[in-house]
């Protein structure tokens, strides 16, 4: 059984995937795992958190997050990231969506083609992964700025 770290999300979504080094035996951070409710209810549907191109969309340890060909410096190590899905919505649409969560409105959004990256660092941050469509990054921006 796994812990339950809210209504909706249990650790195990999070846990790395290496089963190796660290065992996955860490929590995400709590203003993520807060975040992500609070997106949960703005979009009206369940946030999954992915495993996106092979990789843990949860907590990583360091030698996984090598592996898998992670940011040097990325928050997944510091338990402070994920990489989420919703059905039904693009990542921009979902993107939308995340700069209405305080959290991550000042934290990390990276826009994907069909999931995005969130992150409770200090400080904001904004990108787009090459499976982004093409203007990706400056419709979220253009967004944000109107609404914020």
């Amino acid at each position: 059984m796994s812990k339950r770290l809210s209504q909706h999300f249990r650790k195990r979504e999070f846990d790395c995937r290496c089963h190796r080094t660290c065992m996955g035996k860490t929590d995400p951070d709590p203003r993520l795992v807060v975040g992500l409710e609070w997106l949960r209810s703005l979009a009206n549907a369940p946030v999954n958190v992915t495993t996106a191109l092979g990789k843990n969309g949860g907590n990583r340890c360091a030698p996984h997050n090598r592996k898998v060909g992670g940011a040097k410096r990325s928050q997944h190590i510091k338990n402070r990231a994920a990489d989420i899905y919703v059905v039904g919505l693009t990542g921009l649409e979902l993107a939308k969506l995340a700069v209405h969560v305080e959290p991550f409105r000042n934290g990390g959004i990276g826009v994907a083609g069909n999931h995005i990256h969130v992150d409770v660092r200090r400080g904001r941050a904004r990108w787009d992964y090459s499976s982004a469509p093409s203007g990706t990054l400056g419709k979220l921006n253009k967004y944000e700025r109107e609404n914020y």
